[in-house]
């Protein structure tokens, strides 16, 4: 082996479980359903406010979005 490739392979064996460090410690939460605690986060109780938002198209300046940025409020 040449001086850069012995390099570039010891850079790689040194990159590589950096990477699967960060790449564990990064992970997306598992989500978790609607009989979650009310304090903790639920994909599925926020989906259904995503539902509700998304039920009409609510342009700028409509009352569409009125109603919209109401829900938000009120929520």
């Amino acid at each position: 082996m040449s001086l850069p490739t012995l390099g570039k392979a010891l850079l790689a064996v040194l990159l590589i479980p950096v990477y699967l460090l960060v790449r564990s410690h990064h992970s997306a939460p598992h989500p978790v359903g609607m009989d979650a605690a009310a304090s903790e986060y639920s994909a599925e109780r926020a989906f259904t406010h995503v539902l509700e938002i998304a039920s009409t198209p609510h342009p700028a300046g409509t009352v569409q979005a009125d109603r919209v940025r109401d829900y938000i409020v009120e929520q």
